[in-house]
Formats: structure tokens, sequence, C-alpha cells
């Protein structure tokens, strides 16, 4: 029983050491203030997103840009209630402003996928400038599920929230 809570000790740390390289290689962020939004698809700002559903588009812009402004109560409402169950405030909290720390210049959407009618995948760059000014670019997928009619974000993160 004591091996066993060493091991979820073990995945925290390793979960707050990956959370710390990415919070130095990103630096501190300077709030993003303004009312237009950083998503857009990677092909250029003035195509269109191939959204399977116009709601999963709302609420992906919404989510990424209360991210990139770090407001933390915004994102955690958007998380999916099995989540919002199982996590508490207080470690959702640690956790986004571990990650949530950088400059979001940027979201960049390559092409959303629906696996499901409840199950969406969206592959994103999201892009950081970094404390020498340059760039970064952090390749995802972008997980949604629609719980009662409405589109909630995925957090998957097994060395911080194993199990979740």
């Amino acid at each position: 029983m004591a091996n066993n809570g060493f091991i979820h000790l073990r995945r925290f740390t390793k979960g707050l050491v990956v959370g710390f390289v990415f919070f130095c290689l990103c630096g501190p962020s300077a709030s993003s203030s303004g009312a237009s939004s950083i998503v857009s698809p990677r092909s250029g700002p003035n195509e269109k997103i191939s959204w399977p559903e116009p709601e999963l588009g709302q609420a992906f812009e919404k989510y990424w840009n209360a991210f990139a402004r770090e407001d933390m109560d915004a994102c955690l409402e958007m998380e999916a209630p099995h989540f919002r169950f199982v996590v508490d405030r207080g470690r959702y909290l640690n956790y986004f402003n571990i990650v949530s720390k950088g400059d979001v210049t940027r979201v960049e959407i390559l092409e959303p996928l629906a696996r499901a009618p409840f199950f969406a995948e969206v592959p994103m760059w999201l892009i950081k400038t970094s404390p020498s000014g340059e760039a970064v670019r952090i390749g995802m997928k972008d997980r949604w599920v629609k719980v009662q009619g409405r589109w909630y974000h995925v957090i998957r993160d097994p060395l911080v929230f194993p199990g979740v």
C-alpha cells in the first residue's frame, strides 16, 4: 500500500518537473488582452475551419482564448465533467499555473476530426513566445467530448493526472 503511494508521488513529481521545464522554456506570460481570437486555421487566417459541429468550434475558440488570458476559472468550467469530479480546483490550479505560462500568440488548427458523434480530436499547434522572443511551436491533439449536448475539453496528462 505504501509502495503504491510512492508510485503516485513519483508520477506527480515527474509531472511537476515536466511542467517546470515547460515554464522555463516559455517564460512568464504577459497576459493577453483584447477581443480578437488567437485561433486560426493552419492554412491561414482567411481560411474557414471545417468543424464537425459549429458548437465544437465555438467551445474550442472560447477555451483557448481563455487559456491565453490565463483565465483558469473559465478553462476549468470547460473541462469534462468526469475530470472536474475527480480533480479538485486546487490541483487544477497548480497544473494550470505551470502549463499556462508563456505568451500564447496563436493556436493553429490543422483539421478537426470527429471520432464519434460525442468525441472529437483537433490536431493543432500552440504557438508561444519564449523569453528570448522566438516562437515556440508545441504540437498536440486537443480532445473534446460532448456531454448532454455541450462540448467539453478533455485533459490527458498521465504524469500529473494518472488514471483520469
